[in-house]
This record gives structure tokens, sequence and C-alpha cells, in this order.
């Protein structure tokens, strides 16, 4: 059986860096303000920051190499959450569109090594952590979008805490979320394997 194409999604350069060094990717392109790279079935987008990016980027990775619902859609990146220790990786169970009250329930047909949490993605950053849950500015765009081009089993959000109250979002630097992402590689890793060895089962 063929190997699935694998589609990621990042919106900072310093969130994508270990992700290309570490699955030995290569530029591919830059056009409409997206850095695309690619290799061994991967192909992963820089889309810049919010949801509207996300979505837009996502669409930009599709158009350049056309996925059938075979496809792994995975939005890997940064976090806050109120409590959760730096550096925690969490697979997102619940998405929701803290604007527009959106939501969804990526199914998790496998039993993620990481812990699950609901993913509140948000216009700005929030530093009240009001709900318990993660939050972002980019998941629901990237969701939303997906869901156009895959299987609802095929995708998902890989959030690192990269904030918390004890440490707030105002001190996150571009080192600190190289450092976070790379402590997660393995988990990233292993994730990525596990979709694309599981068969899609939801249309």
């Amino acid at each position: 059986m063929k190997t699935p194409p694998v589609h990621l999604v990042t919106a900072l350069a310093c969130e994508a860096r270990p992700l290309v060094q570490r699955l030995r990717l290569q530029p591919l392109s830059r056009s409409r303000g997206f850095r695309v790279y690619g290799g061994d079935g991967i192909r992963l987008v820089v889309t810049g920051i919010g949801r509207r990016a996300a979505g837009g980027g996502t669409a930009h990775l599709q158009g350049m190499a056309p996925a059938d619902g075979t496809a792994v859609w995975l939005n890997v990146g940064i976090a806050g959450h109120r409590r959760r220790p730096l550096g925690e990786g969490v697979v997102a169970r619940k998405i929701i569109d803290g604007e527009t009250g959106e939501c969804w329930y990526p199914p998790l047909d496998f039993a993620p090594e990481t812990t699950t949490d609901t993913l509140i993605t948000r216009d700005r950053p929030d530093g009240e952590y009001e709900e318990d849950g993660l939050y972002d500015m980019e998941a629901s765009g990237f969701y939303a979008a997906a869901l156009r081009f895959g299987r609802p089993g095929r995708i998902h959000c890989y959030k690192v805490v990269s904030d918390n109250r004890e440490s707030p979002h105002t001190r996150i630097g571009k080192k600190q979320v190289v450092e976070l992402m790379e402590r997660n590689l393995a988990a990233i890793d292993t994730l990525i394997r596990r979709l694309r060895s599981q068969a899609p089962v939801h249309g």
C-alpha cells in the first residue's frame, strides 16, 4: 500500500525549523507569502500568524500538492495553557474558534502517546487563560480549511505548551520556541508514523 502523504502546517519559521531539520526537508518555493518545504512524501508550509493565515496556507499547500482523503494533515506549533508545564506536548481532542464559537471534535482513531486537551483559537494572545484548555491563534483556521481536502480522522493538531500563568506569552522568544519544539520531535515523529500507517475510516 502506498504511504500516505503528510501535510504539516506551522505558523512560525522557528516552529518549522526543527521539523525541517529532523525530517530533512528541502525548500520548495516561496510564493504568496508562504514558505514551503518538502521531502519523502512530506510537505510543510509556514503560514504566518493567525487563523486566516493558517487557513490560507493550508489551501496553498493543497494547491501545490493535491491530496486525496488518505493524506495526513497536522498543525504543529506552540500554545498557552493556564497550568500545563512548558514543553508538554498535547494533541487536540476538541477545537474551538474563540471568535465564532464554532467547534470540532477530531476523531482520535488511535491512542495518543501524549495527553489530549481542548484547544481554543483566538485572534490575539490570551494572557488570562480563562478556560482550562490550550490557547493558540491558528488551529481553527487550519482545521476548517483542511476539512475541505481531507478526512476528519486524519486531520489533527499537536501543540507544545509555551506559556502559562507563571511564564506568560510576553516572555516567549524564537530561541525558546525552537528548544520547545526540539523537545517534542520524537513524539511528533511517532504521531506522523501512526497516522500514516492508519487506514482512513472517517469520510
